[in-house]
């Protein structure tokens, strides 16, 4: 992000941004969310209106919790700001403007644009995914294994197994270097296995792979020591409690069910039961 040089305030797109915080987290817990769906009014496109999302690249869900699952060592991983390793051409940074105010006065803004892309506009993942797949690509014939778990990365998370902590290493260890040349870094990585962190950890690969602390797995609690993927349903158990407490509304039972979080749908038996409840008390 730079200051934006170009002095003509009328053109180009004003992106609204605020911060969301997360104490949960162990890294960015100050995360900015940057709104690209806005409209200055309902005549007016949003930023996100003007453009073509690209082809639905995505890997199947169920594709990955397999290749996750289905072997005797698993890891997990993801890439580190991986959206701001990729640059914006000079000619479009325009429309990926945002005002800040240095102080809480409100008398003065500044003005900075985006010079590579920003988590929230819709061509984003796209661009990702395309960009990933030019880089590792070059490495097709000389590690075929692991081009072929690097094409598994659901977005910018990496979840996959191996038959043995020897070659979980070689395939992490390979993704690592061939993510570093192309600019990209595999973080945060954690494994079932008490063999392949000790890999890690002497071979200079151990940034936070403490054994036995949880990970997440697309939106799901992943236990390491246990290997269980469960259900974060804390914030279910707290609004069920506060309807008990407090007496339950519509509106107290819709956002039990958005709360809900089940992309593998483990629990949908009782998820279709509160959607019915739903649709009675409507």
């Amino acid at each position: 992000m730079g200051k934006c040089l170009n002095e003509d305030i009328k053109s180009g797109y004003y992106t609204p941004h605020r911060a969301v915080i997360r104490n949960d987290k162990i890294t960015s817990q100050v995360r900015i969310v940057y709104d690209c769906n806005s409209k200055a009014n309902e005549d007016k496109k949003s930023l996100n209106d003007s453009l073509e999302p690209g082809v639905n690249f995505y890997v199947n869900i169920l594709d990955v919790t397999l290749k996750f699952r289905e072997n005797q060592v698993e890891f997990c991983g993801d890439l580190k700001k991986a959206f701001l390793m990729i640059e914006i051409a000079e000619e479009d940074r325009k429309y990926l403007k945002l005002l800040w105010l240095p102080d809480d006065t409100g008398n003065s803004t500044q003005t900075f644009q985006h010079n590579c892309f920003p988590f929230g506009l819709t061509a984003s993942p796209f661009a990702l995914v395309c960009v990933l797949e030019f880089h590792i690509k070059k490495f097709k014939d000389d590690y075929p294994k692991c081009y072929e778990m690097l094409n598994s990365l659901y977005v910018d998370y990496l979840y996959y197994g191996a038959e043995t902590a020897q070659d979980a290493y070689q395939l992490t260890s390979s993704a690592i270097e061939i993510l570093r040349s192309s600019g990209f870094k595999l973080r945060k990585l954690r494994t079932n296995c008490a063999e392949l962190n000790q890999h890690w950890c002497k071979n200079g690969y151990g940034e936070n792979t403490d054994h036995g602390q949880g990970a997440g797995f697309l939106g799901l609690n992943w236990d390491p020591i246990e290997d269980k993927i469960k259900l974060n349903l804390r914030d279910v158990r707290y609004s069920l409690e506060s309807g008990i407490a407090n007496g339950t509304t519509k509106r107290h039972v819709l956002r039990i069910i958005y709360q809900i979080f089940d992309p593998c749908r483990l629990i949908s038996p009782f998820v279709i039961t509160v959607k019915i409840l739903m649709q009675e008390l409507w």
